[in-house]
């Protein structure tokens, strides 16, 4: 049996499909989980993590190379990554997700290695 790996989470349930496409389409199996969990109960979303694209362990790297730099650090190459969540709170918060809109450019961060880096 093939280990089932987390390539990506996803707070945006039509994103993890489209990136589920885009893996499918170069021949990668890939897997959206929780999806139905998040559509019965979307309130759920940040409590579970979001839903999950998964591959099998030996199509990794090359799933990697296909949905993004953003889904390992450029230091160190490890997989445990994620945004960094600002802590503004009240009309700052409002602000900087209006702001979001306009530069798309984000924070990311390594949980191996504590490096931090802009897409």
């Amino acid at each position: 049996m093939e280990d089932i790996i987390t390539l990506k989470s996803y707070v945006d349930l039509h994103l993890a499909h489209l990136d589920r496409s885009e893996l499918e389409a170069k021949g990668i199996a890939a897997f959206v989980t929780d999806e139905h969990t998040i559509a019965a109960h979307p309130f759920y979303n940040y409590a579970i993590g979001g839903v999950r694209l998964q591959v099998k362990q030996y199509d990794l790297n090359k799933a990697l190379t296909i949905v993004g730099s953003n889904a390992c650090c450029p230091q160190c190459e490890s997989v445990q990554v994620g945004k960094v969540i600002s802590k503004k709170r009240g009309w700052k918060l409002m602000l900087a997700a209006l702001s979001a809109l306009f530069a798309p450019s984000q924070t990311w961060s390594c949980s191996d290695c504590a490096h931090q880096w802009k897409n």
